[in-house]
């Protein structure tokens, strides 16, 4: 129903870049009702990548709504940021908050991402997706993703749409600034990027998270106490002598002993 859409037809300056965003979010309306009368489903998380996607879905004039993945875990200023800003936003709050996951599962980690599988990309089955992922963020995103890209396993597989996919850090915030579109105000803090607190995959951050929020970092502890008590003999017991000392292992972010299986450190 779709044909992939490599980065290189997407526009070069940052007004042609609009344009094709506009563009593309128009083109493939019609197969987003095929999927659901509703239109397209925003992913919407409040960050400044989102704000700018969710005002050129407006322009585009396509149907859409606009989804917000709950993680229970996310900073305070920015659900409320969601609040304010956007009430359109609908919310999907999860059957199991994030630390009781974290008691069943173990601490997330860059290697084992059940947190994001489970909080962030379980959304919008059956309908075509618009997301803000940018091939600046990374260079593992800039090979995997296309401008159209089909995306996901098994029944969370889905038609994917970025119409910012080749923007720049600098043309997020020209947009946001020229569209005077409202933003959360922990960017006006430093942040470059806001997501869960205590995130394992934004390393860089968790220990100024935690700082700032130090109830979230007794969250993490209480929940890794709850799991490190239901292990039986593992790898984990075998290298650290409490939970406190696997957790503050995991907030280091150095490399496990390399005698020791990482897998079965959870």
């Amino acid at each position: 129903m779709m044909n992939q859409i490599p980065l290189k037809h997407v526009g070069i300056t940052h007004e042609q870049k609009i344009a094709d965003g506009i563009l593309l979010l128009q083109e493939f309306e019609s197969s987003a009702l095929e999927y659901s009368q509703d239109g397209y489903y925003l992913c919407f998380s409040g960050g400044k990548d989102s704000v700018v996607v969710k005002d050129i879905a407006i322009k585009s004039g396509v149907k859409f709504t606009s989804n917000y993945s709950v993680t229970t875990i996310d900073p305070p200023e920015l659900t409320r940021f969601i609040k304010h800003h956007h009430p359109d936003v609908i919310w999907h709050r999860p059957k199991v908050p994030m630390m009781k996951m974290v008691e069943k599962n173990g601490l997330p980690s860059m290697f084992s991402r059940w947190c994001c599988r489970l909080y962030k990309e379980n959304g919008g089955q059956n309908r075509v997706k618009v997301m803000g992922i940018r091939s600046a963020e990374s260079s593992k995103r800039a090979k995997a993703w296309q401008a159209v890209t089909e995306w996901g396993k098994g029944k969370n597989k889905a038609w994917v749409i970025n119409p910012v996919l080749a923007w720049t850090d600098k043309e997020i915030w020209k947009y946001i600034r020229d569209n005077n579109i409202p933003y959360c105000s922990l960017y006006d803090e430093g942040r470059k990027r806001i997501g869960c607190v205590g995130c394992p995959m934004s390393p860089q951050n968790r220990q100024v998270d935690f700082q700032r929020w130090p109830y979230m970092k007794k969250r993490w502890q209480r929940a890794a106490k709850s799991r490190w008590d239901l292990m039986g003999d593992t790898n984990a017991k075998k290298i650290y002598k409490n939970s406190n000392e696997w957790f503050d292992w995991w907030l280091s972010n150095t490399a496990m002993p390399e005698d020791v299986c990482q897998m079965g450190l959870f």
